[in-house]
């Protein structure tokens, strides 16, 4: 008879074990010709590093193997504990077998088990978009239109020179896009509302799928009038667009405007995610 599978907290051997009560666990292995072999009894002892013991069981009369609650002496974060299990079959035969652990910080905060320490890095305001990494993002588009302004047009574009859409063994469309010849365009247009009708928003996509047509809006929402309007058109405005894996939401504040999903191979694979800012940009005639 031996014993295999010593295992603490479902592993053997852990490093950083990040609990204060851990459960114990180990498996009797018998003679493969032998049948009816069981465990009737075990006795667990635990080990600090200086050979203290912190825990012993005593004889326990049970077959229970697994889960077996350590309840000993608090542990200390950062140290290695070595620990020994031994078993009675049915047979009266005896068998015994150590293994160890070692426990983390043990802490619940940025301060206690960490002297002070700190993590090293920005906040998550400093985090920049990035496309091969930040595939769920956001983007708030402020403008103001000026009264003399000739267009009524105000349009931002992002998106835009992805290096997977400009070459052909990158994208599954196998698009070679030209410079420029990319992108995800955001048109308001205020036009109509010097006839009293409302203002809407347009959203372009070209070079992504063959299909595009950069002159052609994939969709357009209306605005609603409490949104925007004749009385404050000239104010400032500020729309929010959240995206997420291709999957882009408009908002103005709580009022969501519209959603449509931008990225046409999502579902293919990864690598042809809908590439996030590359550049953005506001495009007006005497507008903004």
């Amino acid at each position: 008879m031996s014993i295999a599978e010593m295992k603490v907290g479902l592993a053997e051997n852990p490093l950083g074990l990040d609990t204060s009560i851990p459960r114990f666990g180990w498996q009797l292995v018998s003679n493969p010709h032998e049948r009816g072999i069981y465990q009737t009894a075990y006795q667990l002892e635990v080990k600090d590093e200086a050979g203290k013991v912190i825990w012993n069981s005593g004889k326990v009369t049970t077959d229970v193997s697994q889960h077996v609650t350590y309840q000993g002496e608090a542990l200390k974060p950062a140290t290695r504990y070595i620990w020994k299990v031994k078993i009675w079959n049915n047979k009266g035969e005896i068998a015994e077998k150590d293994a160890w652990f070692e426990t983390s910080l043990m802490t619940s905060d940025d301060k206690e088990g960490w002297n002070g320490a700190r993590w090293i890095g920005g906040s998550d305001e400093d985090m920049v978009l990035y496309s091969h990494y930040l595939p769920v993002f956001r983007l708030d588009c402020s403008f103001q239109m000026k009264k003399q302004a000739t267009s009524r047009k105000i349009s931002f574009v992002y998106g835009a020179n992805d290096e997977r859409l400009m070459n052909a063994n990158k994208n599954i469309y196998h698009i070679a896009s030209g410079k420029d010849e990319s992108y995800i365009k955001v048109e308001f247009d205020l036009s109509l509302l010097k006839d009293g009708r409302n203002a809407w928003i347009h959203i372009y996509r070209a070079g992504y799928q063959p299909d595009d047509k950069p002159s052609v809006p994939l969709k357009s929402f209306m605005l609603p009038v409490d949104v925007l309007n004749a009385k404050n058109q000239y104010q400032l405005h500020t729309f929010s667009l959240y995206s997420n894996l291709g999957f882009t939401t408009l908002k103005k504040g709580e009022v969501q405007i519209g959603e449509v999903n931008l990225n046409p191979i999502r579902f293919v694979r990864l690598v042809c995610m809908l590439p996030l800012v590359v550049f953005m940009k506001c495009i007006s005639t005497d507008s903004a």
